[in-house]
């Protein structure tokens, strides 16, 4: 395995796109001329030459050990050789050549790497304990559950104490029938006052509504008054006269004093 270099140069970015065949022609082109004058980034380049090949040998070995997806070739396969047949992997090989892909990687690919496998490890651990993350204004909050079998207590709904009925005493029975009796007695009152002030205000109004009628009837009366004055006068005259004539001496009267 080739030796591990510390490439410095600022195209170093470049190198991988360069390798995949994701470069532009002309990107490309000028990339090359760059290669033939930087030794470090010829070092790497083999690198990582070295690792894509180590990483396709590793990818063949696993599709050879593969089961065939036909059909066809399943029954075409004897079948003591499927009963025994196994995939054959080298682990320290592809092991290897992993090592070698990530030590040869920029530092922000290695980063981000890192970081990415820090969270599916957190993910896993949560999930296994079976964690709950809130995320409100008081900040992060994770409750954490024992156990898958563990059951949550049912809600239980609780049940109002009875009503209590209340005893009363003689002393207090024997109050509130007096106070009954005198709201009885201050309704009856209330009653015969409101029965008095009807009645008072039903005379009040047959006295107006009969008001008019003493008022025209006066009316009509006060000519008959007038025509009527003169004749009582007329008697009262007369019988003032009658009188005074009653009271005059008469002529036998007068012969008899003389006489």
């Amino acid at each position: 395995m080739n030796k591990i270099t510390n490439n410095s140069c600022a195209r170093r970015e470049e190198l991988v796109a360069y390798l995949y065949g994701e470069a532009q022609s002309a990107q490309a082109s000028a990339f090359e001329r760059h290669l033939e004058n930087c030794a470090a980034c010829r070092d790497e380049l083999t690198a990582f030459a070295f690792v894509r090949e180590g990483v396709g040998e590793w990818r063949a070995d696993l599709l050879k050990g593969a089961p065939s997806l036909s059909l066809a070739g399943a029954l075409a396969l004897p079948s003591s050789q499927l009963a025994t047949a196994r995939p054959e992997r080298d682990w320290r090989r592809a092991f290897a050549a992993l090592r070698e892909f990530f030590t040869l990687s920029p530092v922000w690919l290695q980063a981000g790497t890192v970081a990415a496998a820090l969270v599916i490890c957190a993910l896993a651990a949560l999930a296994v304990v079976r964690a709950e993350v809130r995320w409100d204004e008081s900040g992060i909050a994770v409750n954490t559950h024992s156990g898958s079998m563990q059951q949550r207590p049912a809600s239980v709904t609780p049940i109002p104490p009875a009503p209590v009925e209340r005893i009363y005493t003689q002393q207090e029975i024997e109050q509130l029938t007096a106070q009954l009796s005198a709201a009885n007695q201050q309704l009856e009152e209330t009653r015969t006052q409101l029965q008095t002030a009807q009645q008072r205000v039903a005379r009040a109004e047959r006295q107006k509504d009969s008001a008019p009628v003493i008022r025209n009837a006066t009316a009509k009366n006060e000519p008959t008054r007038k025509r009527r004055a003169p004749r009582h006068e007329e008697a009262q005259l007369k019988r003032n006269l009658n009188t005074d004539d009653e009271e005059l001496p008469t002529l036998l009267d007068l012969f008899g004093e003389t006489d």
